[in-house]
């Protein structure tokens, strides 16, 4: 048998000495206060794709500072997103390094387009494509842009739900700046933490920009699958998962009189031991992760009123799942099998943009191609009571790559183009033509009018058409099938599509800000993933024996509704309340006559989703793994210019699953910080204050009362 082998810790170690020492020398002759609050001036970029005001942007958005990022406590994106409106993290609860997904305003979680500096980044490896958002450490981020509803016609597929746009950081004036944290803690039974984080970057007089980070987190876990035999004669393999994430960064920037470079270079390695399954525990299986990825970026200002950007991104992944002769009793006999399985994915985004900026109108332009490439191989031998079996899969042979050609624009007229006695109108006009190379062509449009009154105060609403494409899985997939199809992937798939309609309003209003939006949208289309079997038997009788196989198709039509409310406020110069709402419904529905008639010839169709056969028309009116209703409150209270306590509720509704349900549940947070000095502040924080039993997905175990120590250290000369 071929033996686990993982990668020394003590890399990071290394680097975590290095940079403690330079801490703690700039400490000796830090400058200047750097734990005030940041004046972001409330830019925002995902809106739009350039820089202008929150208070300009017609639509309901949120900004995560680095201030709030560094309170918060959280030092990865998953834990920070589960705190803000109509965003659920199926994952972000459990042990960490459990798989984490993402479900934005009721859309699937394929459906939100992550970014990191305006380039999307995805897994092509996975079924349906998506990031798996434990890979996505706080590491050298500035700030996060949250924009909800349809996005596709600035950022192309994915963008149903809306967009998730990491900020890195950038210094904008001359300085060396270095900010580290370090947190340990406990979340269940000999369970542990302890990760680190530390950024160094520098800008010179002469604008040149160099800046490196670190992040490393190392976990004794849980076991991630739940145990439910109380039989002590039943054998058990509990085990606790472990998790050990390495994130290493570089930049390199220049500013000219009429621009600037940038270059950005990230590599992130994660290895999590892992269970075969919901209540189904594995003592030997890990899953391990790496990717490299680069990102380039040149501005540059043609005019007083023109500027161009020539953006570039380039991402390499692998993924190797390995499970080794698993323990199967109590006098340690295994199950004598090995599989091992290689993943890996590319993707490569070259986009050039354009930005004509004047007082009446601003017009955003652009051109580019963005591709992803798959190819994975897997190796299985057992040993078992029926002798040696070997099994090798390679698809080094196969031409497993999508690619999308794209040219977009967005017109934004201002008051000023309206006249001055309607200087309060804004419109926003946006369209996007997409060519994929499989499911053709496609056009998404935006239009979104708005009314401003008073400073920081808008009234918008905005219809938007959307669209997902296939994953290089569903499409190209070559496990063969049985029956009326040769392949589980299959080519013929179309673009999912959408509709979407919001009504909403930002109130702003000194030390009360407040917004509301009202929201509904229709997917068509919408990808399956569907079973066949023999109708030779009816459908009450069907056995192991009558299963046909399994495949993609578009069949469903998802329906959405919902509203979101958010506030916040400061009282009594000394507490500051936050507070947001989301309720959403939605069903989806399948009519047998658009089932595909090759499928159905001699077979009954069954949706892996919800269960249901679609020998009839059926609709189903629950969201699978989405919750219905979400809270989020948190309450910070300053004692003085040292002390602060926080507390954070937050309640998520009941979701469905596979034709079950899964219970709602609340959680408690407390915390207590304290400013040791300008420079560095200590955090003391209990998570799941009252050890709620909950479930974020059936099987799978979530962690108990919390307790985290951390220091944070922000230092500027």
């Amino acid at each position: 048998m071929r033996k686990n082998t993982r990668t020394p810790k003590k890399v990071g170690s290394g680097l975590f000495s290095i940079l403690t020492i330079l801490l703690f020398t700039v400490f000796q002759s830090q400058a200047q206060d750097s734990l005030r609050t940041i004046d972001l001036n409330q830019v925002m970029v995902s809106g739009s794709r350039v820089e202008e005001s929150i208070k300009d942007i017609p639509r309901n958005v949120t900004v995560i500072d680095r201030q709030k990022i560094e309170k918060s406590g959280y030092m990865h994106l998953g834990e920070l997103l589960t705190r803000e409106a109509g965003i659920f993290v199926v994952g972000a609860g459990q042990t960490p390094g459990s798989t984490q997904s993402i479900f934005m305003r009721g859309a699937a979680s394929n459906q939100t387009a992550i970014l990191i500096n305006g380039i999307r980044v995805t897994d092509p490896s996975t079924p349906n494509g998506v990031i798996d958002l434990s890979e996505l450490s706080l590491m050298d981020i500035e700030r996060i842009e949250i924009v909800r509803g349809s996005q596709s016609s600035l950022y192309g597929t994915s963008g149903i739900g809306g967009s998730i746009n990491l900020i890195t950081r950038k210094q904008r004036t001359a300085g060396t700046a270095i900010t580290g944290r370090v947190q340990t803690g406990t979340f269940g039974d000999n369970s542990s933490l302890f990760q680190y984080q530390a950024q160094v970057e520098n800008r010179t007089e002469g604008g040149w920009i160099f800046g490196a980070s670190v992040d490393h987190r190392l976990v004794q876990g849980l076991n991630a699958a739940l145990d439910t035999i109380n039989d002590p004669s039943v054998f058990r393999a509990n085990d606790q998962d472990g998790f050990e994430k390495i994130d290493f960064g570089a930049k390199l920037g220049k500013a000219f009189s009429k621009g600037d470079f940038t270059i950005n270079y990230r590599r992130s390695w994660q290895e999590a031991d892992i269970d075969a399954g919901a209540f189904n525990d594995d003592d030997n299986y890990i899953l391990r992760f790496q990717r490299d990825w680069l990102q380039s970026r040149l501005n540059f200002d043609a005019s007083d009123n023109v500027s161009l950007s020539l953006i570039g991104g380039y991402s390499i992944s692998n993924r190797l799942s390995l499970n080794d002769s698993s323990v199967i009793d109590n006098q340690g006999n295994t199950d004598q099998s090995y599989f091992e399985g290689n993943y890996k994915g590319q993707l490569l985004t070259a986009e050039l943009q354009s930005v004509w900026n004047t007082n009446a109108f601003r017009l955003v332009s652009g051109i580019g191609t963005y591709q992803e490439e798959m190819n994975f191989d897997t190796y299985f031998f057992s040993d078992g009571q029926w002798g040696p079996y070997e099994s090798i899969v390679n698809y080094d042979s196969l031409d497993l790559t999508a690619q999308q050609n794209y040219i977009f624009s967005q017109l934004n007229l201002k008051g000023g183009a309206f006249g001055s006695n309607l200087s309060a109108f804004g419109l926003s006009i946006g369209g996007r033509f997409t060519n994929h190379n499989t499911a053709g062509n496609n056009f998404s449009f935006e239009l979104s009018p708005n009314y401003k009154f008073g400073e920081g105060s808008i009234l918008f609403l905005n219809y938007n058409s959307g669209f997902n494409a296939p994953s290089l899985y569903q499409l190209y997939d070559p496990n063969r099938g049985f029956g009326a199809f040769t392949t589980r992937g299959n080519q013929d798939l179309k673009t999912e599509n959408s509709q979407s309609f919001e009504l909403g309003t930002r109130i702003n209003q000194g030390n009360f800000q407040w917004n509301f939006s009202l929201f509904s949208s229709v997917v068509t289309d919408a990808i399956e993933y569907v079973y066949l079997w023999n109708n030779n038997n009816s459908i009450p009788n069907l056995t192991g024996s009558d299963y046909a196989g399994d495949t993609y198709i578009n069949i469903a039509k998802q329906r959405n509704y919902g509203a979101e409310l958010g506030f916040n406020t400061t009282l009594f110069d000394k507490l500051r309340a936050e507070l947001n709402l989301s309720y959403i419904e939605g069903e989806y529905e399948y009519r047998a006559e658009d089932l595909p008639s090759n499928l159905t010839e001699g077979h009954h169709l069954q949706l892996y989703n919800n269960g249901l056969f679609l020998d009839s028309d059926k609709t189903d009116d629950q969201l699978v793994r989405r919750p219905n209703f979400l809270s989020n409150m948190q309450l910070y209270y300053d004692f003085d210019d040292k002390w602060q306590a926080g507390g954070f509720v937050r309640y998520v509704g009941s979701r469905a699953l596979m034709a079950q349900s899964v219970a709602a549940y609340s959680t408690v947070d407390l915390q207590l910080s304290y400013a040791i000095n300008s420079s560095l502040k200590i955090t003391a924080r209990t998570e799941n204050l009252f050890d709620n039993q909950y479930s974020e997905i059936n099987g799978f175990a979530t962690r108990g009362r919390s307790f985290y120590l951390q220091l944070l250290a922000n230092f500027r000369k």
